[in-house]
């Protein structure tokens, strides 16, 4: 219940290609300001399904319920939430959807299935009255004291505001900022210090009694339950809903028939192995799917590790969300190698990561010219030795990397372990700089300095430019910067100053300048050796200075 909250907000990275989390389901698609709401996990469906041989197996489905919290006299209450297009509504959908394959990929909700199985079975055989032979209940001869397992309340909140800026001030600034909230709230208290696990015990007059179970795993991944039935007082559900007293257990159902599996590592060296396999090759290519190590947390449990279902049906379900995942990493590369792909807000198809958590309200502007059918390998593989302009890794490992020179940006993808495959090229969207020329004879009447972040950067500390930009009396404007390699840039009317000053930060301004623009432009043009991100930093101050003195 706890990482099902963290994941609501975004908090991890979603354990399913393309799943957003509910913050920024309610970023793209829900404008109410303020909103309260938490997410439980609950049992759909449950049954005893009988084997030819008479074993008795627990069957399951869950889900997650979204829950809107209202105000009350008591203080927060849960209310159902009957909005459909509420953001948690929203991503209760998407977790229930995919549950069967995040049960399989993250250990705390693969053991949570579990003890939902239990308490299916410690139900049936409660419901069903089966007297138990002395030995189930010596199989653990001493329980040990259990620690105070508690949760802290979890408080989850976001807060956005709309600013509005004009050549760097602040618009309406005495009437402050309107702040709007949305929060995910919650807790639960595992309480095993409130029962007696000496025996187990029948409530008095209880028509279908309430339970607990405790877990003691043994060797190799078995799990043996132990039933403690309680009061009702002792069991309330605070985030995981396993009220089973809805479903009939007394009838059982003819279970199919399971695959063969290994245990622990045994498991692990039948999926990884290129030979020699105990599972079909289309099996074996969907549990290494499922289990994909950049999604997955399973492997962590060792020789405790517990295997799926081997059964058909069960497959084939895993096997069709596995191939709806693959739709959408291919949905991603289609939109990264297309025109419209921005490296400023690259779209809800990639992680929220990719972007700014500052957003405008003017959407990003492509940055990608004409595309090129058949460019100059020359200058494609010169344009890839150099430093990535934008460089991502997704959840599954595939990396997005964006590369420009020479006139060109170089689109490429490289999946894990894969080679680095050149998927478009084109035409930089950028004007080309200008080599530093005769004067024009206009004046500078105004000059801003920027500060932006540098795309694709991975130091821990994000690197940034800085770049000045003057107006003349004409109108014209001009943006100079000292680059990377230590040349200087000199854009004339660039075609995406505007994006791009949209994207930055002002830090000095000054409106009344009378300089000719031939003085800035001697200052400006410099040497060719490299230029550290401090001295990049120094040239646009001191350019900037010169326009104030």
């Amino acid at each position: 219940d706890y990482h099902l909250k963290e994941l609501s907000m975004g908090e991890h990275q979603q354990p399913v290609v393309g799943m957003a989390s509910a913050l920024d389901l309610a970023k793209d698609s829900w404008h109410e300001q303020d909103w309260r709401a938490r997410e439980w996990f609950v049992v759909n469906q449950a049954e005893i399904r009988a084997t030819e041989g008479g074993i008795l197996i627990p069957h399951v489905q869950m889900g997650v319920e979204a829950r809107e919290q209202t105000l009350g006299p008591d203080g927060l209450e849960d209310a159902k939430i009957t909005r459909s297009e509420h953001p948690l509504v929203k991503y209760a959908e998407a977790f229930t959807h995919n549950f069967d394959l995040i049960a399989e990929r993250k250990s705390s909700v693969f053991h949570l299935r579990e003890l939902a199985k239990a308490s299916v079975l410690a139900k049936y055989l409660l419901d069903t009255q089966v007297e138990m032979e002395d030995s189930w209940f010596e199989l653990i001869k001493e329980v040990k004291q259990m620690t105070k397992m508690e949760i802290p309340q979890l408080w989850n909140q976001r807060t956005s505001s709309q600013v509005n800026l004009k050549d760097g001030k602040i618009l309406d600034a005495e009437n402050g900022m309107d702040m709007g909230t949305r929060g995910v709230y919650g807790g639960i208290s595992m309480g095993l210090d409130k029962f007696d696990l000496g025996a187990t015990t029948m409530q008095p007059g209880a028509g279908e009694a309430p339970y607990s179970l405790l877990f003691s795993a043994a060797d190799r991944g078995a799990v043996m339950a132990r039933g403690v039935v309680t009061p009702p007082s002792l069991m309330e559900p605070r985030g995981v809903d396993l009220n089973l007293n809805k479903f009939d257990l007394t009838q059982t159902v003819v279970a199919g028939e399971a695959g063969e599996v290994s245990l622990g590592q045994a498991f692990w060296s039948n999926v990884d192995c290129k030979q020699g396999s105990v599972f079909k090759a289309e099996d074996k290519e969907l549990l290494a799917a499922v289990f994909d190590s950049q999604l997955s947390d399973r492997r962590e449990d060792g020789e405790l590790f517990v295997p799926p279902e081997m059964r058909q049906v069960h497959l084939d379900r895993l096997r069709a969300l596995v191939k709806e995942e693959a739709q959408v990493a291919a949905g991603r590369k289609q939109h990264f190698l297309s025109e419209d792909f921005a490296a400023a807000a690259p779209g809800p198809l990639f992680p929220s990561s990719w972007g700014s958590s500052f957003d405008l309200a003017q959407a990003a502007v492509p940055t990608a010219g004409v595309r090129c059918e058949q460019p100059d390998q020359q200058a494609v593989a010169r344009a890839m030795k150099t430093a990535a302009a934008f460089d991502k890794t997704a959840e599954d490992g595939t990396c997005f990397r964006v590369y420009r020179a020479d006139g060109l940006e170089v689109r490429t993808t490289r999946s894990r372990d894969g080679e680095e495959l050149v998927g478009a090229v084109f035409t930089s969207g950028l004007e080309p700089v200008a080599a530093c020329q005769a004067a024009t004879g206009e004046r500078i009447t105004k000059a801003v300095e920027y500060v932006e972040k540098a795309s694709g950067t991975q130091k821990t500390v994000p690197d940034r430019h800085y770049y000045v930009v003057f107006e003349t009396e004409k109108g014209d404007r001009i943006a100079t910067e000292k680059r990377a390699d230590g040349t200087i840039a000199w854009r004339e009317n660039p075609s995406d100053l505007e994006a791009r000053n949209k994207l930055a930060k002002v830090i000095n301004s000054v409106d009344k300048c009378d300089f000719d623009i031939s003085d800035i432009k001697a200052a400006a043009c410099g040497g060719s050796s490299y230029a550290a991100s401090s001295e990049r930093k120094r040239f646009a101050h001191g350019i900037f200075q010169k326009a104030k003195a």
